[in-house]
């Protein structure tokens, strides 16, 4: 029979028991040296091996991280002056010392029982080091416009422009500086960001000096500043979750099997031991849902509990510190005719803090140059049912003060998921964006909207897996600039492909706005897609078909398309990936003028590896060197390209700060290739590359079988090597060994045992692609 009690905790995870280190070898006491017994509660083994001890005056003894883990909860009242438990004053537990059996047999009421702590997300023990190796990149991009009015018979040239990002990276950090090349008249250079960024990782801050975005908070607005900025971030430390988790706990009579059920779908299963035990991190997402706990023993008798839970985002865990602190001028207008600092320093700073799960505090402060604002505000969550957000900021200047009132919830209705955002101004309410952007002459601002509300719910209906998206959006920015939206959209699949229909209606200017499309699988490799578009003025028609590119090295990908309206329009794109090339074409014909484009972007790479070519490098980077050419490089066990013919590959869409597995197929390799791994797991500084070196050294391989001058095979277990610096190699049966590293003349020492050695003069000549074998190699007394 199983009995049990199973309880959801709510947004706050269900408080886990610490359970320290093993702690030193075991130690000499008073009583004896320790015991080493099976642990048996209730008659069941815990399969955890105790040390005991029995002291001099006969009360039994251990550690109390010893019995948390096997199962019993180490009560204050119990906890001797050295620290360590007494077994008979333990409240709830009887036991008897079974000798024979060389175990401590316990029976323990549920009160004196630890939970087990079960980890439904699986993280390493240790996490990955960020790697951050030294080197440089150039990103760059051209585009081009051409055009051919056939009515005039004449080509045209729109302006062609160039991007292009150097950066260097290293333990230093990242350099990195943007700039825009346009051959407008006239031809303008316009620079983009220029930042120095340096992280530490195991202290999760960051530093940037240059252009930098501020950090902001659900109720204040980001702004770009040239100048200093240090922050905290999270995804430095990746073993680190900031927001609460539902945790689910309960209590097994037997060992069970323990089964968790998120939305309808199974997420995690473990087997339980009898006792309580509680499930932390688990898998869910974001915003409302319901969670189901099964707890089934051997027999197939099973206890289960569903209650709803709401997942935000939002809040930071007890004790979390989120920050970001800022100094600089205000950049207005970037790569821009008009991009220019703003003369005024200013200054920033963010806080966020997990008071507890339910509750997060935050702050914000920002200034300079006559400006003064300050604010504060709150995240709780609303029991199971959602999250409620409140700040209040208030602002200074020569124009006088105003004040933001700010609040947004979201909650689950009746399993209806509702979300909504109000934001007002009043007075003469500033931010540094609003601040800095003020027109000289007219003294009114650019900046933060006088009235902001939302409104968004998804609505079930009777047909399955269809939703109805309702939404309402009003914006008032100044007297002159307003709007109201109304919109609504659905999804749903349908003879194979997908539906959707959504629209929207301006309240206040009185017009609209429909669509409705269908899109479905035309092959394996092809998709098509048909939509009508209609408003107040009006109707527009398209049709698509083409393929996808894929995310390997060398791909190619083409869309045919025609749109239909006021004037109709064929076109034809193509996209293709080369290891070191991306290159995108189209053209376009309306019946009057044949317009086209064409787009080259790519990545130089100068590191340890040499200078590479590749396809544009946005993020994190490695080199792969396999040693041999055409060898097929994996990423996440999937095929994203094949070595050069020097036997590497960039691999250029790594997540920088993120676990990336790196590998090769041993499958594509020569028949004598060495190889030092066929898979890698990096962690690469954001920005930066990693060369991944899985090729053995220089030198070549053979089989070799071994003889003395007598003729007679070496013995199994001979130990030598080539060279006083080369590998060593142990003799194998019939004579045989497997040698690395070989040069075109080798001296090779083997350690024959009992004091005797012989050598070797191997002589060897690869035969690419083939397993060498040499044999018959004649080893003399040394």
């Amino acid at each position: 029979m199983l009995a049990g009690v199973i309880v959801l905790s709510g947004l706050g995870v269900a408080r886990a028991i610490d359970i320290p280190d093993a702690g030193p070898a075991p130690e000499v006491f008073a009583g004896g040296a320790p015991l080493y017994l099976d642990m048996v509660i209730n008659g069941i083994s815990r399969d955890a091996v105790v040390a005991f001890v029995r002291e001099a005056d006969g009360t039994w003894t251990a550690r109390p991280e010893s019995l948390r883990e096997a199962g019993l909860l180490p009560a204050a009242v119990a906890v001797r002056p050295d620290g360590r438990i007494d077994l008979g004053r333990l409240p709830g537990v009887r036991f008897v010392y079974d000798e024979p059996g060389q175990a401590m047999r316990v029976n323990a009421e549920a009160s004196a029982r630890s939970e087990l702590v079960l980890k439904a997300t699986r993280r390493p023990a240790v996490a990955l080091p960020v790697e951050s190796q030294s080197g440089g990149l150039l990103n760059y991009a051209v585009a081009l416009n051409p055009g051919y009015a056939a009515s005039a018979g004449e080509f045209t040239f729109g302006p062609m422009s160039a991007a292009f990002e150097a950066r260097a990276y290293g333990p230093f950090g990242v350099v990195s500086h943007g700039f825009v090349i346009s051959s407008n008249e006239p031809s303008q250079v316009y620079r983009q960001q220029s930042s120095w960024r340096f992280a530490q990782p195991e202290a999760g801050w960051r530093f940037i000096a240059g252009d930098l975005v501020t950090g902001s908070l659900g109720w204040t607005r980001p702004t770009r500043l040239g100048g200093l900025q240090v922050q905290n971030d999270f995804a430095l430390q990746s073993d680190v979750v900031t927001f609460p988790v539902p945790g689910m706990s309960g209590s097994a009579a037997l060992p069970s099997t323990a089964e968790v059920w998120v939305n309808g779908v199974r997420r995690y299963s473990a087997s339980v031991p009898d006792g309580p035990f509680v499930i932390e991190d688990l898998p869910l997402d974001s915003g409302p849902g319901t969670a189901s706990l099964v707890v089934r023993d051997a027999m197939g008798q099973a206890v289960t509990i569903t209650r709803p839970f709401y997942v935000a985002r939002e809040l930071l865990r007890t004790g979390l510190l989120d920050y970001s602190f800022e100094v600089g001028h205000a950049r207005i207008g970037m790569a821009t005719d008009t991009d220019h600092y703003d003369d005024a320093a200013m200054a920033s700073a963010s806080l966020r803090y997990g008071l507890a799960d339910w509750l997060t505090l935050e702050g914000h402060a920002e200034g300079g140059g006559g400006l003064f604002n300050l604010g504060g505000g709150l995240t709780t969550s609303l029991l199971d049912r959602g999250v409620l957000q409140v700040a209040v900021s208030g602002s200074v200047t020569d124009e006088g003060g105003g004040y933001q009132a700010f609040g947004a919830i979201g909650l689950d209705v009746l399993g209806v998921p509702v979300r909504a955002r109000l934001q007002g101004t009043f007075g003469a309410y500033h931010d540094i964006g609003s601040f800095t952007y003020r027109d000289a002459e007219n003294g009114e601002s650019g900046g933060v909207p006088r009235f902001l509300a939302q409104l968004s719910a998804s609505v079930p209906t009777p047909i399955e897996k269809l939703r109805l998206n309702l939404s309402f959006a009003e914006l008032q920015r100044s007297e002159d600039e307003h709007q109201r939206l109304l919109g609504v959209s659905l999804s749903q699949p349908l003879w194979g492909g997908g539906l959707t229909a959504s629209g929207t209606w301006d309240l206040i200017d009185d017009d609209y706005r429909l669509l409705l499309g269908y899109s479905w699988q035309v092959s394996e490799d092809k998709r098509a897609s048909i939509s009508t578009s209609a408003d107040d003025t009006r109707l527009h028609t398209l049709a698509q078909v083409g393929t996808a590119t894929s995310e390997t090295s060398s791909d190619a990908s083409w869309r045919l398309g025609y749109s239909g309206g006021e004037r109709s329009r064929v076109s034809a794109d193509l996209k293709a990936r080369f290891p070191a090339l991306r290159a995108e074409a189209s053209i376009g014909y309306d019946g009057e003028f044949v317009s086209g484009s064409a787009l080259f972007s790519g990545a130089i790479v100068a590191n340890a590896a040499g200078i590479l070519f590749a396809s544009p490098i946005s993020d994190a980077f490695a080199v792969v060197d396999a040693g041999y050419a055409g060898v097929p490089v994996l990423v996440e066990n999937k095929v994203v390209g094949a070595t050069g013919s020097d036997g590497r590959l960039v691999v250029p869409t790594l997540r920088g700060l993120e676990a990336n597995r790196i590998g090769i197929d041993p499958a594509g390799l020569p028949l004598d290739a060495m190889v030092l791994a066929t898979r890698r797991d990096i962690r690469p500084a954001d920005g930066s590359g990693v060369v991944v070196a899985l090729g053995a050294p220089g030198g070549g391989s053979a089989l070799v079988t071994f003889r003395d001058g007598d003729g007679v095979l070496l013995p199994v277990g001979a130990t030598g090597r080539a060279g006083a610096a080369g590998p060593e190699f142990m003799i194998g049966y019939d004579g045989m060994a497997y040698l690395v590293g070989l040069a075109d003349a080798n001296r090779i020492e083997i350690d024959l045992g009992d004091g005797r050695r012989c050598v070797a003069e191997l002589g060897f000549s690869a035969d690419p692609g083939q397993q060498t074998t040499i044999p018959d190699a004649i080893c003399r007394p040394a």
